[in-house]
């Protein structure tokens, strides 16, 4: 079973270089090949579209499609009912958002 479950944003930090986001990238970098983590489809479909687009990344299809092929050995958690309960519940318990910017409970996102 995963460790942690990771959302877009640490997908698209370890594929970025941007010089400012440096720090970031490495410690997405290293959750991904240090720890066991899981992902979902919609974290791979937004990591996707936003890595693609002129204005973020600017990945081409091949590009984006390669960081793909290597997360594909993740395993995949299903949103189920059970998980969006257990996150509200996370989300209750320790007083933080479920949707928002830096620590929330919707895909159990860190602040890097």
């Amino acid at each position: 079973m995963a460790e942690a479950f990771v959302d877009t944003n640490i997908l698209l930090y370890a594929a970025g270089n941007a010089p400012a986001e440096r720090a970031k990238s490495a410690t997405a970098r290293r959750l991904l090949k240090d720890e066991e983590v899981a992902l979902s489809a919609q974290v791979i479909q937004e990591f996707y579209w936003v890595a693609t687009r002129p204005n973020k990344l600017a990945l081409t299809h091949d590009e984006a499609m390669a960081f793909i092929d290597v997360w594909k050995m993740f395993p995949l958690q299903a949103t189920t009912l059970g998980i969006i309960e257990e996150a509200l519940f996370l989300c209750h318990e320790f007083r933080i958002s479920y949707l928002g910017r830096g620590n929330h409970c919707g895909g159990a996102s860190l602040e890097l």
